[in-house]
């Protein structure tokens, strides 16, 4: 259409222009004049739009590339928080797991603590309850063998009798035995003489002391025993309260870190999808102008096509009126009527042609211009 266009305009100022007439001449000199610096403008126009297109391109490019690398690292790195999400909730389950059975355990074991020791305070309570007896039975006894020993009737007086009872019962009662059996309420006097009673006293003697020592040491080792399962018990106690103490804390800082890294997720998502939303939006945008580059730039193409057309047309045509001119027989009346009817043609064809009407609302100062230079 440019190039139709353009060339109609031509013809539409020129087209009955064959003679010499300097203002002809001036006209077509005008015109081309014209066309060569609208040839220059669209050539200018067209490297700066090629200048300011290839600004844009790098542009896009570089933007292109930068958020690809960004979109790739934030995609490496939301992955990489999500596994230590999962890591760190995996080992949170472990933990939570681990403070529910301290959490049974400690008073478990503080109720075992608290057991053992009433059960040592019980021994130890009857140990001294019976070394006690046994220690005032030695006494006792002690007495007795010296009583019998300072009577001089070597019979056996009624408070010696009950001490010598008490002993054997407490002999009885300890599971002790004497050498020789004896009642000494229903025993015949020959039977309780000094010397017999004073044999099984010393018997009850020895076997209370030898007894009394044996439950001493067993005491002391019973003491010993407890007090180190007892010092154990405790440790591991405290050791379990710690490790509580620590598994609570380590729990508490790593929902803390969980509840961290899931915003972090919920950023570097947004981000993500605002760079993924960005480069979208880029490759559009590219895509438009690109179009309408190409579209532009074959459009200037075909307008300095039409130019160079129409160029053409008019140096051909100035070419052909030179040559007329030179050769020109006829009268002066005859080249203006020629020329009348020329106009005439090129009048008409200007009010009739559609064409040429259009031409002249797409550049009527060209058109305007060429007319007046031609007037």
């Amino acid at each position: 259409m440019a190039k139709r266009a353009l060339f109609l305009a031509v013809l539409a100022a020129f087209g009955g222009a064959h003679g010499a007439d300097p203002k002809e001449s001036a006209a077509i000199d005008k015109v081309l004049e014209m066309m060569k610096e609208n040839e220059l403008k669209v050539i200018a126009e067209g490297e700066a739009e090629n200048a300011t297109y290839f600004k844009f391109e790098t542009f896009c490019s570089d933007a292109e590339d930068e958020k690809t690398a960004a979109v790739t690292a934030n995609k490496d790195e939301k992955a990489s928080v999500e596994a230590d999400i999962k890591l760190w909730t995996s080992d949170n389950a472990a933990t939570a797991k681990r403070i529910e059975e301290l959490e049974t355990e400690i008073p478990a074991l503080e109720q075992q603590i608290k057991n053992e020791s009433n059960a040592r305070m019980t021994e130890s309570s009857t140990y001294k309850k019976s070394n006690e007896e046994i220690e005032a039975a030695v006494v006792a006894v002690g007495k007795s063998i010296d009583a019998i020993k300072a009577s001089q009737t070597g019979l056996l007086q009624q408070g010696v009798k009950k001490t010598v009872h008490a002993a054997i019962l407490l002999a009885h009662s300890l599971g002790l035995k004497t050498a020789r059996a004896i009642d000494v309420d229903s025993a015949k006097e020959e039977d309780t003489s000094s010397e017999g009673i004073i044999d099984i006293l010393e018997d009850l003697q020895t076997q209370f002391r030898t007894s009394d020592q044996d439950a001493d040491m067993d005491e002391a080792k019973a003491a010993a025993s407890w007090k180190m399962s007892n010092q154990a018990l405790k440790s591991q106690l405290e050791a379990q309260k710690k490790e509580l103490a620590d598994a609570k804390q380590e729990k508490a800082r790593k929902e803390a870190e969980i509840a961290k890294a899931e915003q972090d997720v919920a950023s570097i998502a947004t981000t993500l999808a605002d760079d993924e939303k960005y480069l979208a939006e880029l490759k559009e945008m590219r895509e438009e102008k690109k179009a309408t580059f190409e579209q532009r730039t074959a459009m200037r193409a075909e307008e300095l096509e039409a130019i160079g057309q129409a160029t053409e047309i008019l140096q051909a045509a100035t070419g052909r009126d030179e040559a007329a001119e030179e050769g020109a027989a006829g009268s002066k009346t005859a080249d203006t009527a020629q020329e009348g009817a020329a106009g005439s043609k090129t009048a008409d064809t200007a009010q009739t042609d559609p064409v040429l009407i259009e031409v002249a609302s797409h550049s009527p100062q060209l058109l305007a211009a060429a007319a007046k230079e031609a007037a």
